[in-house]
């Protein structure tokens, strides 16, 4: 027997870091982090050799080391790669990296639209009437996510060039339309039990991903920036959740998968650099409540609006769309 694959890192490191700018106004990043390395590390499974191990330990302290030092740490995408990229370059025998990183997405708390009273007096914040971004107060709505899996190794014979794979995404953005959504026409036998509907609520938890083509650091390190230039990793966040968002509202769906397909579409069209999008879409559903005990008709969809949510069983449906 033989040892066919190996691969070890450090996993749940949880970091914060605060970027203090101009006028007291401040940027903030929350990630959750995993490092796995691959590399000339046989021997410390066949062997027990541990002087081809570079410590978990010391792992999780090069990612402290970095979200403090390193200048790409407000992008997701570029401090995954700084984070690979510096492994590699330090540890000689180490040839790959994978970094699976997840954000928290805080954002400013907006003050000043309203006068508020203290001790019996009306102070006016701003005279702004839409107000603005508190410099340095956020908030968090729910548990979305920005996620990013990076893969990154060693090309050109170790000579300091180093391949890397982007997959950006979003994950456990819930949504819920209270119309517009139907869904009939399915096959109906002797297992259906499921009526037909023209309007239905519709929601779900989004997970997405969308997958960038391998990109070359010629130089390693210093080329980090370039990779940010050549495919806009922001624009790509940013379009992905509008889309999403925009489309989940706006389309009249027949289905969730038609709409999945929709959102998918649009993503490759808008941005040139993105190979192709997945989702993940469970069906939340809302069962009207059967209310004829009481003489109540509350089962019909066009008098339905007292709904029991139900967490499980679920529908879940996938898809991948390709350029």
């Amino acid at each position: 027997m033989s040892l066919a694959t190996a691969r070890y890192g450090k996993d749940l490191v949880r970091v914060f870091r605060v970027v203090r700018g101009d006028s007291g106004v401040h940027q903030v990043a929350e990630y959750e982090i995993r490092v796995m390395v691959e590399g000339d590390i046989a021997t410390s499974f066949t062997e027990a050799d541990n002087s081809v191990v570079v410590a978990t330990d010391s792992i999780k302290n090069i990612i402290y080391y970095l979200a403090k030092t390193s200048p790409h740490v407000l992008s997701s995408e570029l401090f995954a790669i700084h984070i690979g990229a510096f492994l590699l370059d330090k540890y000689p025998h180490l040839t790959k990296a994978f970094i699976t990183l997840q954000r928290l997405r805080w954002t400013r708390i907006v003050v000043g639209s309203h006068a508020i009273a203290q001790d019996g007096k009306t102070m006016v914040t701003n005279s702004n009437p839409n107000g603005e971004g508190h410099k340095f107060s956020f908030k968090r709505d729910g548990e979305e996510r920005d996620v990013v899996d990076v893969e990154i190794r060693k090309c050109d014979g170790g000579k300091g060039a180093l391949e890397v794979d982007v997959v950006g995404g979003m994950k456990d953005l819930l949504v819920l339309k209270s119309s517009g959504s139907a869904f009939n026409g399915f096959v109906r036998d002797t297992f259906t039990t499921l009526p037909e509907v023209n309007d239905r609520i519709f929601s779900t938890a989004v997970d997405m991903t969308y997958t960038f083509p391998t990109y070359t650091l010629k130089n390693g390190l210093p080329d980090i920036s370039g990779i940010e230039s050549a495919y806009r990793f922001a624009k790509a966040g940013q379009l992905a959740r509008d889309i999403t968002l925009d489309l989940f509202a706006t389309h009249n769906s027949a289905s969730v998968q038609a709409t999945l397909f929709k959102m998918g579409q649009a993503l490759i069209a808008e941005h040139e650099h993105i190979s192709s999008v997945s989702y993940v879409l469970p069906n939340k559903h809302y069962i009207p409540v059967d209310m004829k005990y009481l003489g109540i008709e509350n089962t019909k969809e066009e008098v339905a609006d007292v709904f029991m949510p139900v967490s499980a069983p679920s529908g879940r449906i996938t898809a991948t769309v390709a350029r």
